[in-house]
């Protein structure tokens, strides 16, 4: 039986303070975790159901994580899911890289992305198309978060989240600023490599960015006001994938 110590400790993990102070965050899912486990993320501790220590006997023997049994009513007590999986474990925040973007490649800045469930999704997104690094403005959201860790499905063990004031970048490479009105994405292709930024689902990205950028669209013939900042991101990442 987990103790009441144990309960109180991984549900202060829903608070970015107690995330913070711990430098730990929780995920959970038989497919989040174990992608974790093969990562350069530490795992501190793994919860299990019965059916998560079958399955994945041979995994968690490997890992130098506690693994704690417990049951299928302590493991909904434990979730922060509606719908809790056989696994939950309590990982270690990685110490934040130094790395900047590299000159001759494309790299994407994340200005005040603050749904995290958007961050997620754009880690899963660079994931599928191989980029290894997302940076980020220090005013974009939590980077372990519990909806970005989710929304990320196993992204986030393989896609290093760097934060990093803007001005620490500029003036190393051409910065292209994701906009509602400028050339057309299909130009972007000719462009130098550099640092392609997608701003904040309503507000866009913030002045002092875009005087600093040149200005892309992506060209659109319906009446929706804008694009989702993930939605953005995945066709700009595809498309550099394969310009016309």
């Amino acid at each position: 039986m987990i103790s009441k110590a144990t309960l109180k400790f991984v549900h202060s993990l829903k608070q970015k303070k107690f995330r913070l102070q711990n430098k730990a965050f929780v995920a959970e899912g038989n497919k989040l975790v174990p992608e974790l486990l093969n990562s350069r993320i530490r795992l501190r501790s793994i919860f299990a159901t019965d059916e998560g220590l079958k399955e994945y006997a041979a995994l968690l023997q490997q890992s130098e994580a506690e693994v704690v049994p417990v049951s299928r009513a302590e493991m909904q007590r434990l979730s922060f899911l509606k719908s809790p999986r056989d696994l939950l474990a309590v990982c270690e925040i990685p110490d934040e890289s130094s790395a900047l973007p590299e000159s001759g490649r494309w790299s994407f800045y994340l200005d005040n992305i603050r749904d995290p469930g958007n961050l997620g999704t754009i880690v899963r997104t660079a994931d599928w198309f191989g980029l290894k690094r997302i940076f980020c403005s220090v005013d974009t959201a939590e980077l372990y978060n519990p909806k970005v860790v989710q929304a990320s499905m196993g992204s986030i063990a393989r896609v290093e989240l760097i934060r990093i004031p803007f001005e620490s970048i500029r003036g190393r490479m051409p910065c292209y600023a994701a906009m509602m009105q400028g050339m057309p994405v299909k130009e972007l292709g000719a462009c130098t490599p550099g640092l392609v930024v997608i701003g904040n689902e309503g507000q866009g990205i913030s002045a002092g960015i875009v005087s600093q950028c040149r200005a892309f669209t992506i060209p659109g013939q319906g009446g929706a006001e804008s694009l989702n900042a993930s939605v953005a991101a995945g066709i700009v990442m595809a498309f550099l994938q394969n310009p016309c």
